[in-house]
């Protein structure tokens, strides 16, 4: 029993030092105000590189295109680099989606988190981008215009839905 509860406040501990993170879980209205560039980009491919001592963490580095520019220069931004420490911090992005990116300062190296990352979904860019520009320019409120899933996506917990199969349950 006392080796169960050891345990427990071991993994417990690992857990709650894992999850402070160093930046905003989500983007929100201050992210959009400050961020010299805001831009929207496609990720073309990504790699894990070696695992972190922890072995729960990697870092993953990875190509992007330049799709356009909603404030700023995001055509400066070629690669991208995230971790997907998968308890809390880490970022979800998929090869081949649409993001919005929030940075400052220069590229070639965009360096996203959830907390300045928004995934526009498989459907395109263009819904979320002018929700954005709405934002930008002060005709809607931030979370009157950007939807939960757009904020979370990016989020290893919760964890997104899957997707509905195609030929029924």
């Amino acid at each position: 029993m006392r080796n169960a509860l050891f345990i427990l406040l071991l993994s417990c501990c690992q857990i709650g030092t894992c999850c402070s993170c160093g930046h905003h879980p989500s983007v929100d209205v201050d992210i959009v105000k400050k961020a010299e560039h805001i831009f929207v980009f496609r990720l073309l491919s990504a790699e894990v590189e070696a695992p972190h001592a922890n072995e729960v963490a990697s870092d993953a580095t990875g190509r992007i295109e330049y799709v356009e520019s909603l404030r700023g220069n995001g055509k400066q931004f070629s690669r991208i680099s995230f971790s997907t420490l998968s308890l809390c911090c880490g970022a979800r992005l998929d090869v081949g989606q649409f993001y919005v990116g929030f940075a400052s300062g220069a590229g070639p190296m965009f360096e996203a988190n959830t907390g300045n990352v928004l995934n526009s979904g498989s459907a395109g860019y263009e819904r979320l981008k002018e929700s954005l520009i709405r934002v930008i320019s002060g005709k809607a409120k931030f979370e009157d215009a950007i939807s939960e899933y757009d904020l979370y996506h990016t989020q290893q917990i919760p964890r997104p839905p899957l997707p509905c199969p195609e030929n029924g349950p």
